[in-house]
């Protein structure tokens, strides 16, 4: 499969190839994907084929279809699920220090001059 999408070929082979397997196009965001197992693929540049590559005990082929450049303009259903995750870090955010704080008045807290 990496040789046919190396040649750009999608003929008869590449058809038999997604009638078999089923590939899925999915968009990827350098901030959440970078920390992942699948982060390299940002290093890439547009059709260059990665892989493959084992992950969640399968092989996985990634094909850089599209770049979007730093600061470019995207409608809300490509951006939904960004606004979504940082909504929800920043939820988190305030309950483990809210969680912190609640501890920490609750308990008898000292500093040993002992411990550097």
């Amino acid at each position: 499969m990496k040789k046919i999408l190396k040649k750009g070929n999608h003929g008869a082979e590449f058809e038999n190839f997604v009638e078999k397997y089923k590939p899925q196009t999915k968009e990827l965001y350098r901030r959440t994907a970078e920390s992942s197992a699948i982060g390299f693929v940002f290093s890439g540049s547009v059709g260059e084929v990665f892989g493959p590559k084992k992950i969640d005990g399968g092989f996985h082929l990634f094909e850089i279809l599209k770049k979007y450049k730093k600061g470019s303009e995207q409608g809300l259903e490509v951006v939904y699920d960004e606004i979504y995750e940082r909504l929800l870090k920043q939820k988190k955010e305030v309950l483990v220090i809210s969680t912190i704080d609640s501890l920490y008045r609750t308990s008898d807290v000292f500093i040993s001059q002992v411990v550097k």
